[in-house]
């Protein structure tokens, strides 16, 4: 009897491993986002299901000749486009600008360790099937929410992941991979995540870049001289700044990052793009 139990406890084992584990991350009929469609699916914008970009930075940003750079880098960023916009073959603002407006426009891309999109069809397609199914939890909870428990609720998500001391410059922590596959990321990771769960939970919301003279994770000082990433929030018609790199590692009951972002701001790349931002803190709208 014992050794019958023994191989039953081993064949629920395999049985788990071969069907259950894989269907709930990668099968597993999801609602999806909202927002996508078959027609979204078949446009040039189209990288994964995960985020429907209206690619608001490519067309203010970018000349129509610069299209077919902007489509190579998000869906292939191959060695070619590398050498042609950043050794000098190419105007270099130009490719500084495909580069952004990317980066602002699809928060969706994965990358993998080396900075470089993933290009092996099937790792990119599994990678966001599973991420998406990660977020069906968060559509699921947060379904019948008002906006502000939202966007309370997307604050404290993030917090609960930790902030990358270590490799806090290191290319593998720029993308939404590292959050999910890891759970820990960086200013890019967080910010590009809480892009992607608002637009997935009916939330207005944009990514900014930045720059800084001293920057903060938690209140505690990482750095100078260094870029960041956060975002602004809609709440009510209104614009705030939203930056959740301030909850990571588990601080997200300090709420300074509903108001403040991380860094002492020297400089917000396009920020004539942006709507107008309250001076108001959101912390304080919602009085948290």
């Amino acid at each position: 009897m014992h050794k019958f139990r023994i191989i039953l406890y081993f064949i629920i084992v395999i049985a788990y491993t071969i069907w259950y584990f894989p269907y709930n991350m990668y099968f597993r009929p999801i609602s999806g986002n909202p927002l996508m469609t078959d027609e979204y699916r078949s446009s040039d914008a189209y990288v994964n299901d995960l985020y429907v970009s209206d690619e608001y930075f490519k067309n203010h940003l970018l000349r129509n000749s610069d299209s077919d750079d902007y489509y190579d880098f998000i869906h292939t960023r191959t060695p070619e486009f590398s050498e042609k916009c950043f050794n000098k073959k190419c105007d270099y603002s130009v490719g500084n600008l495909v580069v952004s407006a990317a980066y602002l426009d699809h928060p969706e891309i994965l990358y993998k360790t080396d900075g470089i999109k993933i290009d092996n069809q099937l790792v990119a397609k599994y990678g966001a099937k599973r991420i998406d199914r990660e977020i069906e939890f968060v559509r699921e909870e947060t379904k019948d929410m008002s906006d502000k428990d939202k966007i309370l609720y997307v604050y404290n998500y993030i917090g609960k992941h930790n902030y990358d001391y270590l490799f806090t410059d290191s290319k593998n922590n720029q993308s939404i991979y590292s959050f999910f596959s890891k759970g820990s990321s960086v200013c890019a990771g967080f910010a590009k995540t809480s892009q992607i769960l608002f637009q997935n939970i009916g939330i207005k919301s944009f990514i900014v870049m930045g720059y800084s003279a001293r920057s903060y994770v938690s209140g505690n000082y990482i750095g100078q001289n260094m870029g960041h990433m956060w975002n602004y929030v809609e709440y009510e018609g209104k614009y705030y700044i939203f930056d959740a790199t301030w909850a990571a590692g588990g601080a997200y009951s300090v709420y300074d990052g509903l108001g403040d972002t991380t860094i002492e701001i020297t400089k917000i790349y396009y920020e004539e793009l942006y709507p107008n931002i309250e001076t108001e803190k959101l912390r304080d709208v919602f009085g948290v």
